[in-house]
This record gives C-alpha cells, sequence and structure tokens, in this order.
C-alpha cells in the first residue's frame, strides 16, 4: 500500500486486531482497496443463498448452523480456528443482510490428538433477533 497498491490478501489479513486496523486505516487514508481472498463467497452455492436470503425466499433467518469436517489434517503452526473459522466466518458475514454482527460470541476448542494445538472447535455466536450462528 505504500507503494499506492490495492493489496489482496490471503487469510488472516493480520496477526493481531491492531495490525489488522492500521492496515484497513492505512488503505482508508491512500484511498486504496484492502480485501481479504475469501474464495468461497463466490462459488455458486454461496452466491445462491445470498440471493434467497436476500430477496426473502427463506424468511427471516433465526438459525445459522455451518459444520466443516477435516478428518486427519492437522495444520502445524496454527489452531483450527486460525485455519478454518475464517473460511465459515466470511461466509456467514457475506449471506447476511448486514453481514455477521453477533452480540455475544463463545469459543470452545479441544486437542483430543495431543498436538499441542486444539483440532476440534465450535463456534457460537449470538444474533440479533434471538438468531443463533454456530460453526465449525
Amino acid at each position: 500500500m505504500r507503494s499506492g497498491k490495492h493489496v489482496l490478501v490471503e487469510k488472516p489479513l493480520a496477526d493481531s486486531r491492531a495490525r489488522g486496523l492500521e492496515m484497513v486505516e492505512e488503505a482508508e487514508d491512500r484511498g486504496l482497496v484492502l480485501m481479504a481472498d475469501h474464495t468461497y463467497c463466490y462459488t455458486p452455492a454461496v452466491l445462491k443463498i445470498r440471493e434467497l436470503i436476500a430477496d426473502g425466499s427463506l424468511g427471516e433467518i433465526l438459525f445459522i448452523d455451518s459444520v466443516r469436517i477435516n478428518l486427519g489434517l492437522v495444520q502445524p503452526d496454527v489452531d483450527v480456528f486460525w485455519d478454518l473459522a475464517p473460511h465459515d466466518l466470511s461466509i456467514i458475514d457475506f449471506i447476511l443482510p448486514g453481514g455477521l454482527r453477533p452480540i455475544e460470541v463463545a469459543a470452545h476448542g479441544a486437542d483430543p490428538l495431543g498436538t499441542g494445538r486444539d483440532c476440534v472447535g465450535h463456534l457460537t455466536f449470538a444474533l440479533p433477533n434471538d438468531a443463533m450462528a454456530t460453526c465449525m
């Protein structure tokens, strides 16, 4: 961005909230696009879900359950939350009108394989209008 270029980044955008905000502010100050590459949002299935929600075909969304199963592959450098949660969260944020705006978040992880990092995880989000989203 310091070279005046738009930036497309792989997840995660940054290694901390503070660093992420710094990057966002720099992009805004320079009038540049800073975008995370959340490719799953642009698959035909996710685009269709977004369309059905936007046009009211599915009614008021009260519950979202996103289940991701990845048997066997445990990343050596990050836990399951850093590795997989951004995909589900970006999809939920993309399909909901106004985005993902949780009132409360609960995260639970476990390491049943003894890898030293959580390799099983579950996230729960309390949403406005008493709705709920879960993932992982």
